[in-house]
């Protein structure tokens, strides 16, 4: 269809202050959780160099601590007690080589409980972790380190007693780990580690603004890893 200039003339400019209103902070929290996925995976990696020394497997995860809770629309707000626990599937880029660094990703499915004295919220969805590891061998099938953790959560449901609704929660946060990787058998290795985790996270719940803030917590993580090659 041809579009004579004069229609282009009368053609109403785009009001930028009104697209960028509509930009929500759902959407922009997202992008991050995507970005922040990308970034976990290629850079992380990227800085080990170690890809022969890396392994494959499954984690379980389980957590404790406090937050407060707060509805935006309302300005209500409430401390609260948060369990968490989780499961999904490893990948460490140096499981037992006797290199200072390594880089593991942890992704699955992830339960984060509230509870306070008038009732409690299961907030249902997806975690990824990306640690961040330095030290090295101290046994021939001992791998010990430290670092740091930097975490990314969207949260799709939430579920209380009498309820059950959609939500769209996108959370951060990071915090210090210790860890250990025992290799008693070539090829198989089991992976203990603990630490603590500063998060915040933003979004909503059947449309209803909320807020979980200053969310801290220690957590417990076990894993099973199947290292791609046998030698340690």
């Amino acid at each position: 269809m041809k579009v004579e200039k004069q229609e282009l003339n009368n053609a109403r400019p785009i009001d930028w202050s009104l697209v960028m209103k509509q930009l929500s902070w759902e959407a922009v929290m997202k992008k991050s959780f995507m970005v922040f996925v990308i970034l976990s995976v290629f850079g992380g990696w990227t800085m080990s160099g170690n890809v022969e020394a890396a392994g494959i497997g499954l984690y379980l995860n389980n957590g404790s601590g406090d937050a407060t809770w707060k509805n935006d629309d309302s300005g209500a707000e409430v401390d609260v007690d948060t369990d968490i626990s989780g499961f999904g599937m490893i990948i460490e880029s140096n499981v037992s080589k006797d290199k200072v660094y390594s880089n593991r990703l942890t992704f699955g499915p992830e339960v984060n409980e509230l509870s306070a004295s008038g009732g409690s919220v299961e907030l249902q969805g997806y975690a990824l972790h990306s640690d961040f590891g330095f030290g090295g061998n101290i046994a021939d099938v001992v791998r010990l380190y430290g670092g740091f953790q930097i975490r990314a959560v969207w949260y799709v449901e939430a579920e209380g007693d009498h309820y059950n609704e959609d939500a769209s929660i996108t959370g951060f946060g990071v915090g210090p780990l210790i860890g250990v990787n025992v290799n008693p058998v070539p090829v198989v290795t089991f992976a203990l580690k603990a630490g603590f985790t500063y998060s915040s996270y933003y979004g909503d719940v059947e449309e209803v603004d909320y807020k979980l803030e200053d969310h801290q917590y220690t957590y417990f993580n076990l894993g099973l890893i199947f290292r791609f090659s046998e030698d340690y």
